[in-house]
């Protein structure tokens, strides 16, 4: 049995001991306020923030039960992304023999920490001016360019896998004042694994609904359109604030699996429809 939150949680805090790698064994969990370390939960891992004595940050992603084919498919994505230089991609490393749990070693990723705020975060500090909005859109434009220029599909493009800075200049790919991070790259894909099954199919409010068992180049291009689209109708609407009300779930930007399985019975694409924007 993989080890649970609980034993991650146990485990992250006597880093010397129980990591394998040199720089997070000098690291520390960063905690909250209650002194607990910092996480995020999803459906089969648990990821911790930590930090260096010298100030270095990671975001140190754990396992809490077997994904398929996860250290070929890393490897081969270290490969493909080695060659390129994305300002989007955050480097990484997959380390299989990552932290030990009850005498057990289990694998990690580590990735460097990306300081900023998650789309979704982004766009709710923005709905009552909508500053930011269309920018925001013009590097998720960017995103898409540059994805598949590359030969490369995210799997799971969503709110929280990007990540966005601010108070930083218009490089490349950026816009002055904004610049965006995608991570979480568990089920990328790359030419190399092409062959490679993955056990990852993606936010359920970004997916179409015949996505399901599909893993290669395409796999992003709807949950990209379903993003732009509903950032470019919060940017264009004269009430932001209502639409949003109307149509967040906590978990979406506007849109979720409902309006994509049954179209004709989406109280939001109605809405769109008769808005008039093109």
């Amino acid at each position: 049995m993989w080890p649970t939150d609980v034993d991650y949680f146990e485990a992250v805090q006597s880093p010397a001991t129980r990591f394998a790698d040199p720089e997070l064994q000098q690291a520390e969990a960063v905690t909250n306020r209650m002194g607990l370390p910092v996480s995020c939960s999803g459906n089969f891992a648990v990821v911790f923030r930590l930090r260096s004595r010298q100030g270095q940050e990671w975001a140190v992603k754990c396992f809490t039960r077997p994904v398929v084919n996860l250290q070929q498919r890393y490897a081969a994505i270290a490969g493909h992304l080695q060659e390129r230089s994305l300002s989007y991609l955050v480097p990484f490393e997959y380390l299989e023999r990552g932290i030990r749990v009850r005498n057990e070693w289990y694998p990690v990723v580590k990735m460097e920490w990306v300081e900023g705020q998650t789309c979704r975060e982004f766009v709710v500090g923005r709905l009552e001016k909508g500053t930011g909005l269309r920018s925001l859109m013009y590097l998720v434009w960017y995103l898409s360019q540059q994805l598949v220029a590359n030969d490369i599909s995210h799997g799971d493009i969503q709110h929280g896998n990007l990540i966005i800075m601010e108070g930083v200049g218009g490089g490349r790919g950026g816009v002055m004042g904004y610049d965006m991070r995608l991570v979480d790259y568990d089920g990328m894909w790359v030419p190399a694994v092409a062959g490679v099954a993955s056990g990852e199919y993606g936010h359920r409010h970004y997916q179409h609904p015949g996505r399901r068992g599909y893993y290669g180049p395409a796999m992003d291009h709807f949950p990209l359109l379903v993003l732009y689209t509903g950032l470019y109708a919060l940017a264009a609407s004269g009430d932001r604030g209502g639409l949003w009300q109307r149509y967040d779930q906590g978990d979406n930007i506007l849109f979720t699996e409902g309006d994509f399985q049954e179209p004709g019975k989406s109280g939001l694409l109605r809405e769109l429809w008769g808005s008039g924007e093109e």
